[in-house]
């Protein structure tokens, strides 16, 4: 998990550890044990190539069933933003974090 505050990282080392650290001190000691603020990398999302098969596989037996019935009808929701937004949190230097990424 990448934290992008050092309040919730405290609050982590409280819950997880028994220790209590100050926001100063934490960031203190993530700069000291090799942490840096930074973002993770964006890597493309992978389309599921099973479930687009057997979406086809599907729809032609749904097609063949519906040509003299009717219409098919298709239907998504709304996503105002879709995108993946990527965040900058504390990573461990060196260390090269990615997150699956539709567009952008």
């Amino acid at each position: 998990m990448t934290y992008p505050y050092v309040k919730d990282i405290c609050t982590y080392v409280k819950l997880n550890v028994g220790k209590l650290y100050s926001v100063s001190g934490m960031t203190k000691w993530l700069h000291l044990n090799n942490f840096c603020y930074k973002k993770p990398h964006a890597v493309p999302a992978k389309a599921n190539a099973q479930a687009q098969k057997a979406f086809v596989k599907d729809y032609e037996h749904l097609s063949k069933d519906a040509k003299n019935k009717g219409l098919i009808y298709f239907s998504d929701s709304f996503h105002p933003q879709y995108q993946t937004r990527l965040a900058c949190g504390w990573i461990l230097r060196g260390t090269r974090k990615s997150i699956a990424t539709t567009a952008r």
